[in-house]
């Protein structure tokens, strides 16, 4: 009996199959519904089926915005140089062969290398103070000379004078300067014009200036360590610009006779040496500390910016930066192992400046400063983040095929140009007729 039964069940079972087959075979096929599972997946029900553009007003927003961003960027190319970014700074931070610069700066156009001239402060403030403290000078500002009384004419005055020479005890002098040996009245002429001499570049022997036997001893020799205390970084047209540049027989130039600085306590003195010292001694400040300055139109600046070391030279290492280097008419007298370790030294000096002016504790301190741009900078850009992403929920897919078009426009132009060229004559511009035959 089980197995009649089971033989029915059988038999009812095809039966139901045959008459589904027959009702799948009759029964219409729908076009939407063609390739997609009889049982809805979670993927067929996300599948857009109307395709097409939306909010194509959007696009004219895209475009505005295009549009205010290339003003901005034009207007700035018009009002700033963008080559600021990387050009050459002088020592009081102007731009080389820029044309405008901050603070009322120099026009500099036409000046692209950052070069070197003479600091006539820093090089002759030794010889100054050996000067105006030497035991000769000392008389004739608090004692007279046989012709005339002191030229400082009250105790006070000369007491505040021996304290600025530290030629007697005070509280601001912790010892004597040094300033080598005193100066009388036989040598001090002697003595400050041969050591003038060499610093102006009229001495015979163009190597003097650098020799530890020369007037002015080790001085010139130990300096090449600090070389960016004795030398003014400034632009000008190439790095060949030096103290030859004056000796050329068409070269122009301008004078520039030292003034000590208004800040230093030993002006005071000076000027009255100047004004009301002795003959023999104005003649020697009016003579000996006037110095020979490059024209304008090779070094724009102040005069007492543009006077050029003797003996010194440059050569351009790249970007527009110069190198130190010893001309050859001291390299000849010095020779080259001394004149390659002064260069050395000078080049170690300057490496260190930059070096500085770029550490860590500046880049912090710029920082510091400059605490409130961030914060407003931050806030804005967190705005215009937000807004961004916002917006280009809308627009991603204009930004793709805009970005296509682009792409393939420039494949299309590259083409054009390349194929245009390919049949012009060597050395023919772009717009010029001439074919290759």
């Amino acid at each position: 009996k089980s197995h009649r039964i089971s033989g029915e069940g059988k038999a009812r079972a095809m039966s139901s199959d045959n008459v589904a087959e027959a009702q799948v075979e009759e029964a219409p096929a729908d076009p939407e519904k063609v390739g997609l599972s009889e049982t809805p997946t979670e993927e067929d029900d996300y599948l857009a089926k109307d395709r097409g553009c939306t909010d194509l007003w959007c696009l004219f927003v895209l475009f505005g915005a295009w549009a205010c961003f290339l003003f901005v960027t034009f207007l700035g190319l018009k009002d700033g140089d963008p080559r600021k970014l990387y050009l050459p700074r002088d020592y009081a931070g102007a731009y080389c062969d820029a044309e405008t610069n901050w603070n009322n700066g120099p026009d500099l156009s036409g000046f692209p290398s950052l070069s070197y001239t003479m600091n006539v402060a820093a090089t002759t403030d030794l010889i100054v103070k050996q000067m105006v403290c030497s035991p000769f000078v000392s008389d004739i500002l608090t004692k007279g000379v046989s012709t005339t009384g002191p030229l400082l004419t009250t105790t006070a005055k000369q007491q505040e004078y021996l304290c600025d020479c530290c030629l007697s005890p005070c509280e601001k002098c912790r010892g004597s300067l040094k300033i080598g040996e005193g100066l009388t009245s036989d040598s001090l002429e002697g003595t400050v014009s041969g050591k003038m001499s060499e610093l102006r570049g009229v001495a015979s022997n163009p190597g003097s200036l650098f020799d530890p036997a020369g007037a002015n001893g080790e001085f010139f020799t130990s300096m090449w360590s600090e070389a960016t205390k004795y030398f003014n970084m400034v632009c000008l047209p190439t790095c060949n610009t030096s103290f030859d540049t004056l000796n050329s027989s068409n070269a122009s130039y301008r004078n520039y006779t030292y003034a000590i600085a208004d800040d230093d306590p030993l002006s005071k003195y000076w000027e009255l040496l100047k004004n009301y010292g002795p003959q023999t001694l104005k003649d020697t400040i009016d003579e000996q500390f006037t110095f020979k300055a490059l024209p304008p139109e090779l070094c724009n600046y102040n005069a007492s910016k543009c006077v050029p070391m003797p003996g010194v030279a440059f050569e351009e290492i790249a970007l527009g930066y110069c190198n130190f280097g010893i001309s050859a008419a001291v390299t000849e007298s010095l020779g080259v192992p001394i004149t390659e370790t002064f260069t050395s030294l000078a080049a170690q000096d300057v490496s260190k400046y930059f070096a500085d002016n770029s550490s860590m504790g500046k880049v912090w301190g710029d920082i510091n400063r400059s605490l409130d741009a961030f914060a407003v900078v931050c806030v804005y850009s967190f705005i215009v983040g937000l807004v961004y992403m916002v917006l280009i929920r809308f627009f991603v897919g204009c930004c793709v095929w805009i970005s296509l078009f682009l792409v393939f426009f420039l494949f299309m132009f590259g083409g054009g140009i390349t194929w245009v060229r390919s049949s012009q004559c060597e050395g023919a511009g772009l717009f010029d007729h001439g074919q290759q035959t």
